[in-house]
């Protein structure tokens, strides 16, 4: 009860101006350490060093948080679709992790207007930068909260929210379909490294 309300001390203590106040409507949740978010939000451009003289921007977390989304989405996918085969599985995750979609949900989010960047305008179409900021907040949210809580995240806050699997399914049987009926009028074999089956 007391480490709670020490918590949300901690954020309210930031001037309301900083994003990181905002950040906890975002979340859903009151941060347990706020660095970490702190960090998932610092750009490389805008790198700072720590006590040992290195470097830090978010790009670890981005790495960690990477990893860590392909696992919630492989989890909900595995879970949701239990007559599925590997290929189908695969293929909608790759629809829902790819780079465009993961900006997208950055700006959903409003994670745009909370990135700290020095030449921010420039930097979003060349290196993802919001997408980057997003896949490192996963990182964030599962350093400071564990799995659990992180899966639980992006289950409420982003797929409910956000993404409709069941409109991505059916836009993938399309172009499967589609791309058949293309294969059989044009007397066209499938190469059989590409299985088409769900």
């Amino acid at each position: 009860m007391i480490k709670a309300f020490i918590n949300k001390i901690k954020v309210l203590s930031f001037h309301r101006k900083e994003p990181y106040f905002v950040l906890k409507d975002t979340l859903g949740f009151t941060p347990n350490t706020i660095e970490y978010y702190k960090l998932a939000l610092l750009h490389r451009s805008s790198s700072v060093k720590n006590d040992k003289g290195i470097s830090q921007d978010n790009e670890r977390l981005e790495f960690l948080g990477d990893a860590i989304l392909n696992s919630i989405v492989s989890d909900v996918l595995y879970n949701r679709f239990q007559d599925k085969k590997e290929g189908f599985l695969t293929n909608i995750r790759s629809k829902i992790v790819q780079r465009s979609s993961l900006d997208q949900l950055a700006l959903e989010l409003g994670l745009d207007k909370l990135i700290v960047s020095s030449s921010k305008n420039n930097l979003q179409r060349a290196f993802h930068i919001n997408g980057n900021a997003f896949e490192a907040l996963i990182g964030a949210i599962y350093l400071d909260q564990g799995y659990e809580k992180c899966k639980d995240f992006f289950e409420k806050k982003v797929l409910e929210q956000y993404i409709d699997i069941d409109k991505i399914v059916k836009k993938e049987s399309n172009f499967k379909s589609k791309l058949l009926n293309g294969l059989k009028k044009g007397n066209l074999m499938l190469p059989s490294s590409l299985p088409m089956s769900n």
